[in-house]
């Protein structure tokens, strides 16, 4: 499961901001998200903790806040996921 995440985020597209109108900064967003999320649900602390170098939260912070939290993480429909940042 690791390495697909990884993968999905190393292939997700870094376009730079070109002005009014440019959806890419929001794709590029939302593919960030979508990896989050998915490394969250996962439970994949350790890439989580890699991913964020110099972070005050540490892997074991993010793994007793999920467990703290209660019900079980899944991961939302995409459609919700491509609904992100829209007003």
């Amino acid at each position: 499961m690791e390495w697909v995440l990884a993968e999905a985020s190393a292939r997700a597209p870094r376009l730079p901001f070109a002005g009014l109108g440019d959806t890419a900064p929001m794709r590029t967003a939302i593919a960030e998200v979508r990896s989050i999320v998915g490394m969250l649900v996962a439970g994949e602390w350790a890439l989580l903790d890699r991913l964020t170098p110099g972070s005050a939260v540490s892997a074991a912070d993010l793994r007793s806040a999920v467990i703290d939290y209660g019900p079980t993480l899944v991961m939302p429909p995409a459609a919700a996921l491509a609904e992100f940042g829209r007003d």
